[in-house]
């Protein structure tokens, strides 16, 4: 709902803060149903090439994302229970710019290699990008992708006890990152992806103790992996 970045002049109740502050306020439960569909895309058959591209004869960039989502907000149970759903995917496929590689010339390569040998073994199971050359080494131009798979979900519930002078909060936050050619080679075996997995729990109790004395108790834990 909110996502404000403090940098300077915190408040008590942040402690002792150094750097920045990044504060975000989910979509609380509501007593009527309200909703938000939406999808942004970008192609590059929609995009033109860059000045510097066009100076050097590079061709326009390959850059491909969808980001569609959906927010919900509504009553669970009529003036007592009120829900917030909220969902976001994200897809990108691009590339770098390109890149010159010196590989291992085939089959040249292989009448220097002795036979048996574990360099010549290593060569042959795992092969690079057919190049040609002196009959040892090649140059090829290649462009290293980059790609980015993101699932984004909040889930949160709002409750209102003693006839609305109490409210019980929880909420629930799942990020899944994946990139599959974090590191990247020309060598497709040798290619790493990295997977980045959040969860956060959280809830907060605020107690209406008196007409002027208000109490407030939060919780929450975070895993990342």
């Amino acid at each position: 709902q909110e996502y404000r970045v403090s940098t300077n002049n915190f408040s008590a109740e942040y402690g002792r803060t150094s750097g920045f502050l990044a504060n975000a306020i989910t979509h609380s439960g509501t007593d009527q149903f309200h909703g938000t569909a939406y999808a942004y895309l970008k192609n590059d058959i929609l995009n033109a090439n860059g000045f510097q591209q066009n100076r050097l004869g590079i061709s326009r960039r390959v850059a491909r994302e969808l980001q569609p989502g959906y927010l919900l907000t509504g009553p669970a149970w009529k003036n007592r229970i009120g829900f917030s759903s909220s969902l976001e995917r994200f897809r990108s496929r691009s590339f770098s710019d390109p890149v010159d590689f010196t590989l291992p010339a085939t089959p040249g390569i292989f009448n220097f290699a002795i036979e048996g040998r574990r360099a010549r073994d290593l060569l042959q199971k795992y092969t690079a990008p057919v190049v040609t050359g002196n009959g040892l080494t090649g140059k090829v131009t290649l462009r290293p992708p980059v790609s980015i798979d993101r699932l984004l979900m909040i889930e949160r519930a709002d409750v209102k006890l003693r006839g609305g002078r109490d409210h019980l909060t929880g909420r629930v936050l799942i990020n899944r990152l994946t990139r599959p050619d974090f590191i990247w080679t020309p060598y497709s075996d040798f290619v790493s992806a990295l997977h980045q997995n959040t969860v956060a729990v959280g809830g907060s109790y605020t107690a209406s103790i008196r007409p002027s004395i208000t109490n407030e108790a939060r919780l929450s834990f975070s895993r990342d992996d």
